[in-house]
């Protein structure tokens, strides 16, 4: 088990990027998230990366190994400022609830369902998952 200032973890949490004022931020937040929102999850793995690699405020992805998909990986742009980076943490650690509950799959052959319905065809603004994502991003942010 982690621990994080002598409190034991129930998930892990790796950090890598950025700058050190940065990823102290996110895992103060991260953390806060986890203990408020993730209270009945055990052994998630989540892996936050702070890159300006991609064009996006960020994404999350649930690593598949076939087994029992317990990890992700967040990746978040460092090029924001803290504020937004802290709210678009939030916005991904939902994805990663939706993940763990099984609400949202996401398929190799491209197909995404949402609590057992194809959404694979639906616009970014339509999809269910982001649209909780979004209503949820300020509440978890201020965490």
């Amino acid at each position: 088990m982690k621990c994080e200032n002598g409190v034991k973890m129930k998930n892990f949490l790796e950090i890598s990027g950025g700058r050190k004022n940065q990823r102290e931020a996110v895992e103060k937040k991260a953390v806060a998230i986890l203990e408020k929102h993730f209270s009945r999850f055990r052994n998630l793995q989540i892996n936050i990366e702070l890159t300006n690699e991609h064009h996006e405020w960020g994404f999350c992805s649930w690593v598949n190994t076939g087994i029992k998909d317990r990890e992700f990986e967040i990746t978040l742009n460092k090029d924001v400022e803290l504020v937004d980076l802290l709210e678009t943490l939030a916005h991904e650690m939902v994805h990663v609830r939706q993940f763990a509950r099984g609400e949202t799959k996401h398929y190799v052959d491209g197909r995404i369902i949402w609590k057992g319905e194809d959404h694979t065809n639906t616009s970014y603004k339509k999809q269910p998952w982001e649209i909780e994502a979004h209503e949820l991003e300020k509440e978890w942010a201020s965490a």
